[in-house]
C-alpha cells in the first residue's frame, strides 16, 4: 500500500487482507509449530486490526510514520532512498533544513545530523527516504 493511501483504500485493503487470512477462505494455511490454525488466525486478526486502527486514525498514523522515520535513521538508513536531493534544495531555518515530500510532509535534517555525516533522511509523514547530498566538513578539509 502506498504511504499516501486514502481512508477508502486503507479500508478496502484491510477487508481484502481479512478475507485472505480467514480460516474458512484458506485451505490449510501456514501453521506454526505448537499452534493450531485457529490460534494463528486469532493472532493474525489481532495484528491486522491494530494495523487498521493505526492507519485509520490520522494522529496514530502520523506518529507511526515519525517512529518509522526515526527507525530508518537509527538503522543507518538501510532502506533504499527514493531520490538524491542536494542540501541546496532544502529550505534552512535556524539550523533545520526542510524539503517537501510527495506525501505533503517534509524531510527534515538538523545541523547536528549534518555534522555527524548523516545523509539518509526519512520523511516525517511517510516511509520514504532521500539521500541528502552535501560535502562533509572532513571532505572539504582534505
Amino acid at each position: 500500500m502506498e504511504p499516501g493511501a486514502t481512508a477508502t483504500e486503507i479500508k478496502a485493503a484491510y477487508h481484502r487482507t481479512l478475507l485472505s487470512h480467514h480460516p474458512d477462505k484458506t485451505r490449510a494455511g501456514p501453521v506454526k509449530q505448537a499452534q493450531s490454525a485457529e490460534e494463528i488466525a486469532v493472532d493474525d486478526f489481532a495484528e491486522l486490526r491494530r494495523a487498521f486502527e493505526t492507519l485509520s486514525d490520522e494522529g496514530a498514523k502520523a506518529a507511526y510514520n515519525v517512529q518509522l522515520g526515526d527507525e530508518v535513521r537509527q538503522q543507518g538508513g538501510k532502506q533504499r532512498p527514493a531520490q538524491v536531493v542536494s542540501l541546496d534544495e532544502f529550505e534552512e531555518c535556524d539550523g533545520v533544513w526542510r524539503f517537501g515530500c510527495r506525501c505533503g510532509r517534509d524531510y527534515v535534517v538538523k545541523e547536528k545530523e549534518l555534522e555527524q555525516g548523516v545523509h539518509l533522511i526519512g520523511c516525517e509523514g511517510c516511509s520514504e527516504v532521500v539521500y541528502v547530498g552535501y560535502e562533509d566538513e572532513e571532505e572539504i578539509a582534505s
